[in-house]
């Protein structure tokens, strides 16, 4: 080839194109990361630098397409839809909530399980599911349907991700997060509904439950490219998805009709310093469920944010009380959803 039949120079953009192009892990993990942080310069900094991140936002909105159109949101589960359609009657009884839950032995089982272990405080033994429905009241029981159902629908394994200990750690941080929801209603600062909360904690990461068990082979990229601490977990699912597991597990729940806060958890717990109290609230517990060992394993010590713990005004005291009950309190609750 003639010199005047050289292909031209390859563009910055060209350059971006050709480390994402048939790449499923993407060993420019930490570039990507960098632009991303640097985004804010491209608008006054230089042309190729604005090349650059053009082309990066271009190609991920590319992936997120690609990675979408490969996922199925799972649907809510069909008891939780059942005993929906049961409550919307007016004239709805206990025993008609308790007759659909019955339908389910299984359910039934895990059901008076988890009333009757530590989250619910009850006094004394419940034996049936009408008696729990009389005491607790119907949203408490569709909380508890809810939460036994959902972790029995995502039961199955997945690569990388052990399903027990990513229900583990989800329990304890809604655990953790009842318990930090009391501290704030006991000083008078806080209003969060604890069954909300609760539910919060459970489902704030369903979305790496997806993808780790609907795209195994993206997902060992994710973990290839956290491990080698080229990036953090949330920048390896951007450069490999286009999206994170925090967008996925919102969009599953918004699917599912869940309580705007509840999604919001999902979406922001992760960035929660101008978002709702839930998002603070979850963002905290994780920290302390990570903190005393409930990590799923493989996921590193999320990053934390001082000013959300500001903005709750959790002392050093608070965070060894929650932590301590969530210690004590979690041998049962995992006993009664998991064994």
């Amino acid at each position: 080839m003639t010199r005047s039949q050289e292909a031209p120079p390859a563009s910055a953009g060209d350059r971006v194109r050709a480390r994402f192009e048939n790449q499923l892990y993407s060993p420019f993990a930490r570039t990507f990361c960098r632009l991303l942080q640097e985004s804010a310069a491209c608008t006054h900094g230089s042309k190729s630098a604005l090349s650059d991140c053009d082309e990066l936002w271009r190609l991920r909105v590319d992936t997120r397409a690609r990675i979408a159109a490969q996922l199925t949101l799972p649907t809510i589960p069909v008891i939780v839809e059942q005993l929906d359609a049961v409550l919307d009657s007016p004239n709805s009884r206990a025993a008609d909530i308790a007759d659909v839950v019955m339908m389910d032995a299984g359910l039934t089982v895990r059901v008076l399980a988890l009333v009757n272990s530590p989250l619910c405080g009850m006094s004394r033994r419940i034996d049936s599911l009408e008696q729990a429905v009389s005491l607790l009241g119907i949203e408490r029981i569709r909380s508890a349907v809810l939460t036994v159902s959902v972790i029995g629908s995502f039961s199955r394994e997945a690569f990388g991700l052990d399903v027990s200990t990513h229900w583990e750690h989800s329990l304890a941080v809604a655990t953790g997060a009842q318990l930090i929801g009391g501290v704030l209603k006991n000083r008078g600062t806080g209003s969060l509904d604890s069954n909300s909360l609760f539910l919060s904690g459970l489902l704030h990461d369903v979305g790496r439950l997806v993808v780790a068990q609907q795209l195994p082979d993206e997902f060992r990229a994710i973990r290839m490219a956290v491990n080698s601490q080229e990036a953090g977990f949330l920048e390896a699912e951007l450069a490999i998805l286009g999206m994170t597991h925090s967008e996925i597990g919102y969009d599953l729940l918004t699917n599912w009709g869940l309580a705007p806060e509840i999604c919001d958890a999902a979406l922001n717990h992760h960035h929660a310093e101008s978002n709702s109290d839930s998002a603070r609230v979850i963002h905290c517990a994780d920290a302390i469920a990570h903190g005393l060992g409930y990590s799923p394993e493989g996921q590193p010590f999320p990053y934390t944010s001082p000013r959300v713990w500001e903005t709750l005004e959790l002392s050093n005291q608070s965070v060894r009380g929650i932590a301590v009950g969530l210690t004590e309190n979690m041998a049962a609750i995992s006993d009664a959803l998991l064994h």
